[in-house]
């Protein structure tokens, strides 16, 4: 028989998508690794994984991709950026771009790449990267967590939608991994605007928006990666998969009362400080 092959969008060096295309290729798949720059996956490359230029918010990319690959079992939706900014400071056309991105685009390679998954006789499967702050509202991080809400929301619904075709549809719920995510624009290079009505506090919120505190923790990407890929290649795997640093926590706060997390969400975007400085 010929390998499983996965598609993996989002694997640039130093990212989630880059250790799931290092998890699979050992775990015995052919993996196709895709990045809008291919400079950015020599590290996959030269592991034998084959790399492929897919920029998934351009249609043109992403069907010259799809006119490439003959055959596809799992479709593994992972490219994703963050925006940190408090709500009443958003700039929608950002926040509509990060829905571009962490929704739609998933989405569209969802329909581009059905027809390939309708062929496969061997397991299809659809994941798609959602994120723990998809059940969780954090401060600061709103625009994010709506997004990862939506798309978990279309996820959920998708799987009762494909499943007379026997297609799995899982979930990926991630929580804090030491990636190169805090690193991206959206997160590294936020910043409060001088009118903002949180200006008073801006000496502890700069630093929050991007969260200076958390870069250097947070699951190891190999780890995470080789846990994930056993899941997603179970005989039947989860609907759900919550792995990351804090994603067992996480997990069993949905099934309490709000008051039993507001602790931690309150420290982790330091939201005491914020308040003091505010009511000074």
């Amino acid at each position: 028989m010929s390998k499983r092959t996965v598609l993996i969008t989002g694997c640039s060096e130093g990212g989630i998508g880059a250790a799931l295309a290092v998890a699979f290729h050992n775990a015995g798949l052919k993996v196709i690794a895709t990045a809008r720059n291919i400079n950015k996956m020599t590290n996959l490359a030269a592991l034998g994984i084959e790399t492929m230029v897919l920029d998934v918010l351009s249609e043109e990319s992403i069907q010259d991709a799809a006119s490439k690959i003959k055959k596809l079992d799992i479709l593994v939706n992972n490219a994703g950026a963050g925006y940190n900014q408090t709500t009443s400071d958003l700039d929608i056309a950002k926040a509509k771009e990060l829905y571009d991105l962490n929704v739609w685009s998933a989405v569209r390679m969802i329909q581009v790449f059905l027809p390939l998954l309708l062929m496969s006789e061997s397991s299809p499967t659809i994941v798609n990267q959602t994120s723990v702050l998809s059940v969780v509202g954090v401060p600061w991080q709103t625009a994010y967590g709506s997004s990862k809400a939506a798309l978990a929301s279309i996820t959920s619904g998708l799987r009762y939608e494909l499943a007379p075709f026997n297609i799995n549809v899982i979930e990926l719920k991630t929580a804090l991994i030491a990636s190169k995510f805090l690193e991206k624009p959206g997160v590294s290079e936020s910043i409060l605007p001088e009118k903002s009505i949180y200006a008073p506090a801006k000496s502890v919120l700069n630093p929050t928006l991007h969260y200076a505190d958390l870069s250097s923790k947070g699951a190891d990407p190999a780890q995470y990666a080789k846990e994930v890929v056993g899941d997603v290649l179970k005989k039947n795997p989860p609907k759900v998969i919550w792995r990351g640093e804090g994603a067992t926590q996480l997990w069993l706060s949905t099934m309490l009362p709000e008051r039993f997390i507001n602790g931690a969400i309150s420290k982790i975007s330091h939201l005491n400080e914020v308040e003091k400085l505010i009511k000074q």
